[in-house]
């Protein structure tokens, strides 16, 4: 029986990417997980991603940058009715009523 796998993946610095982190380029991370993972389950790696029925990814990368003040200098241009630009740049949400 095969089993499916589901992964989860978040990269950007502040966690530690499997063993080690790589914020050169977290795509290396991610494959040496992927690859650590599939090794442990003794196979390879592309017999283990047929079997991955979903991948989750989400990334904190930009906003760390902002936060951290690292990176490249950039500007931010916007529109008319856009007002939380600014805000979602520092990682700020808006609470909404439920």
């Amino acid at each position: 029986m095969t089993m499916a796998y589901r992964i989860g993946i978040d990269v950007g610095g502040t966690f530690t990417d499997f063993l080690l982190s790589t914020p050169d380029d977290p795509s290396i991370g991610l494959m040496n997980g992927l690859s650590e993972m599939a090794k442990a389950r003794n196979t390879s790696l592309g017999e283990f991603v047929k079997n991955v029925q979903t991948i989750v990814h989400g990334t904190t990368v930009t906003t760390n940058a902002v936060l951290t003040r690292r990176g490249a200098k950039t500007g931010l241009l916007t529109t008319k009715g856009l007002r939380d630009a600014l805000e979602m740049r520092r990682g700020i949400r808006e609470r909404t009523v439920q």
